[in-house]
This record gives C-alpha cells, sequence and structure tokens, in this order.
C-alpha cells in the first residue's frame, strides 16, 4: 500500500546549495511533500529546492533555530514530520519502512533514527520522525529539542530500517560553528540556567577551546540542574540517566584534560564503568589505566568488554566513539596482553584478527569518488563529538 503522502519533510536552510540536491534526492521518494524555510540563503539553495518540488518560505533569521524550525512544522500538511537537515542524507535499508507507521500505536509520538556524523565513528541516534501535533514544538535557540521530558518512555521508539547520514564537517566549518554555538550557548543559559543538556554542549565547547576553568564551573552547574530533574530533565528514567552518563563522562575528559594519574583514571573509570556497563567509553579509560598500571589480567577483561560491546552493537548510543578505539584497537591491545600473559598462540590468532578488522573500517570509511576510486579521507576532529 503506497504511504508516501503520510510523511512531511520539513526543513530549514541557509546556504545550503553544495549540498540540498544530495539531501533532497535521498528523501524524495519516501515523503509526501517538501517543505523548506529559507532563512537568508544567498547562494542557489532556493532555486535547487524547487527543482524538487519544494513549498519555498522565507524567514529572517533570528538567531534561535527553534524559531525557525517551528515554523517549518507549522507548514506540514501530513500525519508525520521527517525533519533533515541540509547537510545530511536519508538512508532506507527497508522499502516497506513507512508501513511501520500506520500500526504504530497512538501513544508513540516519534521515532530514534541512528544518525552518523563522521564514518569513523559509531551512530548515535536522534529524534526526527514524529507525529504532527501542535504540542510537539522545539525549544532552545539551538541543539534544539522537542520536549518529550515528561511522557512515558514508550513514546519514542527506535527505528533501525533507516538512518541518517551526515555530511562529514570541514575544519572551517568545525571552528566557525565552535564561536557561533557558544554565543547561542551562553545566551540561552542566562534564559533557562537548569537546561543541562544546553550546559553540557556549553561545557563541552569550553573544553574544545582549552578553557578548563570555565568548563569545570559548567560542570558544576550542570550537575546541580541534573540534581533538579523537575525543573530540567523531567522525570523519565532513559532521559535521567543519559543526563547522568553524559555528566560522567564530562567529568573524565575534563579530569583527562588536568593530566590524570593511572591510580586515578582507573578508580574513576572502573566505578563509571560498573555504573554504565554498555559505555564503552568508560571501560576502554579503565582498561588503559590498569596497563599503563601492569595490571594485565584486569585490563585484558575491560578490553575485552569493549571490544564485545563493540561487536555486539549494544553500547549505549548516548556518546559517540570512535570504531577503531573500541573495536579494533581494544582486541589489538587485548592480544597484546595476551602475549605478556603467555598465551602466544591466542595472541597472534587475536591480533591477526585486530589488523583485518582495522583494514576493513579503513576502507570502509574511505571516501569514494563517482567511478568507485578512493579519494582523500574526509577530515574529523581529534575527539567526536560527545552528542
Amino acid at each position: 500500500m503506497p504511504l508516501v503522502a503520510e510523511l512531511s519533510l520539513c526543513m530549514i536552510v541557509r546556504n545550503e546549495a553544495k549540498h540540498l540536491d544530495a539531501c533532497l534526492a535521498s528523501a524524495r521518494p519516501w515523503v509526501g511533500e517538501i517543505v523548506v524555510v529559507d532563512t537568508g540563503s544567498s547562494d542557489d539553495s532556493r532555486a535547487i529546492a524547487c527543482r524538487w518540488g519544494a513549498r519555498l518560505f522565507e524567514t529572517p533569521w533570528c538567531g534561535d533555530f527553534s524559531l525557525a524550525r517551528n515554523f517549518s512544522l507549522q507548514q506540514a500538511r501530513f500525519p508525520w514530520i521527517l525533519v533533515l537537515d541540509g547537510d545530511e542524507r536519508l538512508e532506507v535499508d527497508d522499502p516497506h519502512w513507512k508501513q511501520q507507521l500506520v500500526v504504530t500505536p497512538a501513544d508513540t509520538l516519534g521515532f530514534r533514527l541512528p544518525i552518523t556524523l563522521h564514518p569513523e565513528w559509531t551512530a548515535t541516534e536522534v529524534l526526527r520522525l514524529f507525529r504532527n501535533r501542535a504540542d510537539l514544538r522545539y525549544s532552545g535557540v539551538i541543539h534544539e529539542q522537542l520536549p518529550l521530558q515528561q511522557q512515558p518512555e514508550s513514546c519514542v521508539q527506535p527505528l533501525q530500517k533507516v538512518q541518517l547520514q551526515h555530511v562529514p564537517y570541514d575544519r572551517a566549518h568545525f571552528e566557525s560553528k565552535l564561536s557561533r554555538n557558544c554565543e547561542h550557548l551562553e545566551r540561552h543559559r542566562l534564559a533557562h540556567p537548569h537546561d543541562h543538556f544546553q550546559l553540557w554542549h556549553l561545557a563541552r565547547i569550553q573544553l574544545e577551546i582549552g578553557n578548563l576553568e570555565r568548563a569545570a564551573l559548567l560542570l558544576d552547574e550542570m550537575a546541580r540542574a541534573i540534581a533538579s530533574p523537575g525543573q530540567s530533565t523531567g522525570t523519565r528514567p532513559g532521559a535521567l540517566a543519559s543526563a547522568r552518563l553524559r555528566l560522567e563522562a564530562f567529568r573524565y575528559e575534563l579530569a583527562l584534560a588536568r593530566t590524570l594519574s593511572p591510580d586515578a583514571e582507573r578508580a574513576l573509570c572502573s566505578a563509571a564503568a560498573l555504573e554504565f556497563p554498555r559505555c564503552p567509553f568508560f571501560s576502554l579509560g579503565a582498561a588503559r589505566a590498569s596497563r599503563q598500571l601492569g595490571r594485565h589480567a584486569e585490563a585484558l577483561q575491560w578490553y575485552r568488554h569493549t571490544y564485545r560491546l563493540w561487536r555486539s552493537g549494544r553500547y549505549d548510543r548516548t556518546l559517540i566513539y570512535r570504531h577503531t578505539q573500541i573495536g579494533p584497537g581494544s582486541l589489538m591491545a587485548a592480544g597484546q596482553l595476551l602475549a605478556i600473559l603467555g598465551r602466544q598462540q591466542l595472541a597472534g590468532r587475536v591480533v591477526g584478527e585486530a589488523a583485518r578488522q582495522a583494514s576493513a573500517l579503513a576502507a570502509a570509511a574511505a571516501p569514494t569518488t563517482k567511478d568507485g576510486a578512493q579519494s582523500q579521507q574526509a577530515w574529523a576532529p581529534a575527539e567526536p563529538p560527545r552528542r
């Protein structure tokens, strides 16, 4: 049964001509309409949108992503809304995926879609497909969110049949976004001091630019906000758990930036790994610290745990990780420790398998030209954003 007319694609764009054509080409077969709100493009973005049959609207940019995003939602005419950015692509694994929208229970408000920001990084999940309802509107001047904090866990479900691919940033774009985002987040913080999610984003920027004292102050603000869930996170257990995971991960990153001793790192990461057993960020830290301290058997167990999370795909997707670190890198380290512990034959097989997997990942991550040849590797920040 054709279901194309059940879905509205809603976008806000500004100077996205470089990527917009590919974005709309990926989504057009699956949506009944395309709503594009242009916030002041000086390139061919508007013309490209019109070529794809979009309903084009224009609104001046006022420094608030939620206002622009909500204006696009108001134009949607179909029961479900899909939100994409101009530098994203929709990839569909099952051509019948939209049947799920027809049989979805009424209390399900939306779906989380996997999104990959860079081929070297693991996917995270974002709420981009949801019902067209007047009470589902974004808030936040940047990193805008839908107001689902007080809703039951079951109101949002994962949807694995489709996924989003983000065009990797170039270095100049990435660095310019840090400055822009910082300005927006500081303004949001003044108006919403208990919004721990935005505090976390602001703290990460301060860490990125080396302002450790400011990052530490924001970490404290974030902790206080999470401790007052009625004002920020809401009462959903999943939302509270994700908030605590971000808090502890940032606490660890900040400690590393301040030069953390192996003993302290082992204690911090071991405790966090026990609290968040599906987060490889902590188990990998515990493994590295244990190895530095000569605790080889203990390190081996942590490396094995990290690798098994990656191999099974059952790791927590609140954060983003580098495939090579939690996958083949952990397996390689496990092989090296096996050799130290005298298990030479097994060590050789493990190291060989790790090298094979690392080569496969490198080949998969390398971008290709139209004729299939590999082109220059896409630039990536030293560490994934913890999103």
